[in-house]
């Protein structure tokens, strides 16, 4: 039986989800390349190709975004900036990151 999740578009929580990972990811200097390594450190391996699809669909559950988030090094987690119809950029802001706070450099991968 094919899931249904799979068939129709993603509501304002994934969106909101997607919003909030990549927020993150492009704060902190990550790329799905460099993502997928930590992801396989931690155990939980996945292609950068898979991670990507994943990630920009949005429609992953909470335990996956909480996962996502400790492999990136977030440490606490604060959904008060969460809002329908925010984009990435809004939602990184909204959290205080200015884009500096940790840089991945996926030249070396």
């Amino acid at each position: 039986m094919a899931d249904k999740r799979e068939d129709r578009a993603p509501d304002e929580w994934d969106v909101q989800a997607r919003n909030l990972i990549k927020g993150v990811m492009a704060t902190r200097g990550f790329r799905f390349k460099t993502l997928a390594a930590r992801l396989e450190e931690l155990g939980y391996p996945i292609s950068e190709k898979a991670l990507g699809l994943r990630v920009n669909r949005g429609s992953f559950n909470l335990g996956y975004a909480l996962l996502l988030l400790r492999a990136m090094g977030e440490t606490e987690l604060s959904i008060k900036h969460v809002e329908l119809g925010a984009n990435w950029e809004k939602t990184s802001k909204a959290m205080g990151y200015r884009g500096r706070d940790v840089v991945v450099d996926d030249a070396e991968e």
